[in-house]
């Protein structure tokens, strides 16, 4: 069901959800010749940030979602396009590595522009241009207003950046590459080895010889 137009700006999620909707419906118009219902009903599953069959099933009119929804996801063909749908936004080893290198060469450099008294700046444009936001793990803006006993405000205004940790990054492509071996004990099954100690004879009697 369309959403009705209120003159409002669309939030955020509002904006992020008809995105993903238009690319659901741009790659369904290559892998799949469903139509009608079912075409909006594949299509309102995989646009959302959480894909439910039911609620699908429901913003495009089916009578009993409940039950319809669920059904819909054993049809042959549903199912066939939602697993060449996946499969079409699958990630290869090569660019897993890649995004891993990406993160491990990330450097908060990329975000940041440093003024002639050395004072950085945030530039999220910059950091946009070169392809790096991805690099972004939390991104958190905040604006506090504090009132004093003038009846005074002073404002407060803050952001906070986080990026995906290089080191762990480094970790993992180090381990593709065979850098770092895991040690395993597979003479044990993970009982204490207790050692056994051999003294040569050399000559010597025991004390019960010398009785």
């Amino acid at each position: 069901m369309e959403q009705a137009e209120t003159g409002a700006e669309p939030t955020t999620e509002q904006t992020a959800e008809a995105n993903r909707r238009i690319e659901v419906e741009d790659a369904l118009s290559v892998i799949s010749t469903l139509s009608g219902l079912q075409r909006r009903f594949l299509i309102e599953y995989l646009s959302a940030e959480k894909p439910n069959a039911t609620a699908a099933a429901e913003r495009v009119g089916y009578k009993t979602p409940n039950k319809q929804g669920p059904r819909l996801l054993q049809n042959p063909k549903i199912r066939a396009a939602i697993d060449e749908y996946f499969h079409a936004y699958e990630m290869s080893a090569r660019e897993v590595i890649a995004r891993l290198s990406d993160q491990a060469r990330g450097s908060l450099g990329d975000f940041l522009d440093i003024g002639s008294d050395y004072e950085p700046t945030l530039n999220l444009g910059k950091a946009r241009r070169e392809g790096k936001l991805h690099l972004l793990k939390k991104f958190k803006q905040k604006k506090v207003t504090y009132v004093n006993k003038d009846d005074g405000e002073t404002v407060t205004e803050w952001i906070e950046v986080e990026l995906h940790d290089p080191q762990a990054a480094l970790v993992h492509v180090g381990r593709y590459h065979g850098l770092f071996t895991d040690k395993t004990d597979i003479t044990s099954g993970g009982e204490v080895i207790k050692p056994n100690i051999y003294l040569p004879d050399n000559g010597r009697t025991s004390e019960a010889d010398d009785a």
